[in-house]
């Protein structure tokens, strides 16, 4: 046992020692506080993965998040406005001569707040956003949420590309130049994307999915070329019982539904799902995804997993959007609205807000509730009548997300 310790311990060492002497042939004076800035990630992942442990680093990928959503930070403000969008758009289906409450939310904190909150998660060393003041240098999540926010202040879809021109406007010429040049460090030739330059894990689909989406933001041309499709497909893996689905890494030995969202996200993107992806593939993606529904109407990472509405919600994505469930009719059958309204209700806490799984303890937080109304916004595209038949408590739940807000900032904490 000692010797095993000692011998991690030497890697680790060995490890840091390499980074830090490539900073130094880099810049001089960068040297120490990066090698500080590694240690400190290496010392969150190891405290997330005895935190979160029991879930795997493939099936809960943002739990290591969720050590700091008590605090204000970029992704949680990310999910806070999602949140508040999807309520609207709600509000618009059910009572369509209504006002745009999420607009109406913009102009209460004031543009100039959130961007100035924005800004001050640039990382003036690496470019690119940190998502939180706990977290040491930039990350792909932290940029791509930073971005999305910038969208927001301008009623920007969340899709709809900002265009570098536009981001040199909000940060400066220089930072966006720096983004951009983080943004392509983070790529792992041949295997995707990590999270950071450092490349401290192996590349995930879940960082080269948002990798894609922040490529076309920042004016990068044909950012999902042959080459990367054929990083996405690698990442897929049958099952034995012949269900296709895909993986967040490639060490990993089973599919995810997260992961099968991010990878057809991905193709979306690259407006080559329907070359990149077979007939026969696209149905037996199609039941690895239907395989992960359990009894209470909601959808598990893995068959036989926890129900989450975080992963129900990526689910419909996939059976309505991305793999098309066809007519009304059809789409109401595959993806059985009233047993996933059931789950969704089942989530929900007195306080308005939901969890993100009914059989842990975590409380309500405002990305669950960000994920659960997106399933309703789904829902009513698909079944309206079903929907309409339930006690939503949207008043109930835009309090919880405003109580969730800092006034001065514009900003929100997760929990």
């Amino acid at each position: 046992m000692i010797l095993v310790a000692a011998a991690l311990y030497a890697l680790t060492m060995a490890i840091l020692l390499i980074l830090w002497t490539r900073e130094v042939n880099r810049s001089s004076g960068e040297a120490l506080p990066i090698t500080i800035s590694i240690t400190h990630e290496i010392l969150m992942r190891q405290s997330s993965a005895g935190v979160y442990g029991k879930f795997g680093r493939g099936e809960h990928w943002f739990l290591r998040r969720a050590l700091y959503w008590d605090e204000h930070c970029l992704d949680t403000t990310y999910f806070g406005y999602e949140a508040l969008k999807a309520i609207d758009r709600i509000r618009s289906a059910i009572r369509p001569n209504s006002g745009p409450e999420y607009r109406g939310e913009l102009l209460e904190i004031s543009k100039s707040q959130l961007i100035a909150f924005v800004h001050a998660h640039f990382d003036e060393s690496l470019g690119g956003f940190r998502s939180s003041s706990k977290t040491r240098h930039a990350s792909l999540y932290g940029t791509y949420c930073a971005l999305s926010l910038l969208k927001a202040t301008e009623g920007r879809r969340r899709f709809e590309p900002l265009h570098l021109s536009a981001l040199s406007e909000y940060i400066g010429t220089h930072r966006a130049a720096m983004t951009k040049d983080f943004v392509l460090s983070c790529l792992n030739p041949g295997q995707g994307f990590c999270d950071s330059r450092y490349h401290l894990d192996e590349p995930t689909l879940a960082d080269t999915d948002i990798a894609i989406l922040l490529l076309r933001d920042l004016d990068v041309e044909e950012p999902v070329a042959p080459p990367l499709v054929g990083i996405i497909k690698s990442f897929l893996l049958r099952c034995p019982n012949g269900k296709l689905g895909f993986r967040n890494t490639k060490s990993e030995s089973e599919p995810l539904s997260c992961a099968t969202h991010f990878g057809l996200r991905s193709l979306s993107r690259s407006q080559q799902l329907q070359s990149a992806l077979s007939c026969q593939e696209r149905s037996d993606i199609r039941d690895f995804i239907l395989s992960c529904r359990n009894d209470d109407g909601g959808f598990a990472a893995r068959p036989g997993g926890a129900s989450s509405v975080a992963y129900t919600y990526m689910s419909l994505v996939d059976l309505l959007k991305y793999l098309q469930a066809g007519s009304p009719e059809s789409s109401r059958e595959i993806c059985q609205v009233n047993r996933v309204l059931d789950h969704v209700m089942n989530s929900r806490e007195g306080s308005g807000g939901y969890v993100l799984e009914i059989s842990t303890p975590h409380p309500p937080d405002v990305h669950a509730t960000r994920a659960a109304m997106e399933i309703l916004r789904h829902c009513l595209e698909v079944d309206r009548g079903a929907v309409l038949a339930r006690t939503l408590g949207l008043e109930k739940t835009l309090q919880f997300i405003r109580d969730h807000r800092n006034e001065e900032t514009g900003s929100f904490r997760g929990f």
